[in-house]
């Protein structure tokens, strides 16, 4: 299995996206990926969850390169390119660079970049050189609130989604492990309440 020292880098734009940026990259690292069913290429380094996520708002490290020199080379050391994909970042230099640099870095891999749909459709939201027939016809994941949906709806699904295209499995599966988190948090929260009122 390939080495490198960040699972994914999240690509984005920050005016309308840093908010959803710090929950993906938090939600990501704090999922407990299965074991079993995941081909080798796909594991993180990490043992148990999906790290480390690179954000330029929290990773940045002091060097004597540039910022955007030191954002190449996180790119360049990130297993997969998550961009999240709005009519800000479709238009974002910045965006559009990182995404260049990673495909020069990675035999111009394009299933190794996951576009995030966060507004609007696609392919207007979608950064122009990522307007291929196998990124278009892929079922992208998507955080778009639809109509009726509850809280939070949006996000774990798109969570959901994401998580199941970097692991190589099925959405379910992710699914029901959110579910299960879920529980085990509603248990520790009912056991801490019962301590307090005991």
């Amino acid at each position: 299995m390939e080495s490198y020292k960040y699972y994914a880098f999240i690509s984005y734009a920050r005016k309308d996206s840093t908010k959803l940026a710090k929950y993906i990259q938090r939600e990501l690292e704090h999922y407990r990926y299965p074991m079993a069913g995941i081909e080798e290429s796909r594991k993180p380094n990490d043992k148990q969850f999906l790290r480390k996520i690179f954000l330029d708002l929290n990773e940045l490290e002091n060097s004597e390169r540039t910022f955007f020199e030191e954002l190449l080379y996180k790119i360049e050391n990130s297993k997969f390119l998550i961009v999240l994909c709005s009519e800000e970042s479709a238009k974002s230099k910045w965006v559009e660079d990182e995404i260049q640099h990673f495909l020069q870095t990675h035999d111009n891999n394009y299933n190794l970049i996951v576009p995030v749909l966060i507004k609007g459709k696609v392919p207007e939201n979608i950064p122009q050189c990522l307007q291929k027939d196998e990124i278009l016809n892929r079922n992208l994941p998507n955080f778009i609130e639809f109509e009726g949906d509850e809280k939070n709806e949006a996000k774990e699904r798109g969570l959901s989604q994401l998580i199941a295209y970097l692991l190589g499995i099925q959405r379910e599966k992710v699914a029901n492990r959110f579910q299960i988190e879920k529980r085990k948090q509603q248990l520790k929260l009912i056991k801490i309440s019962a301590k307090i009122f005991a």
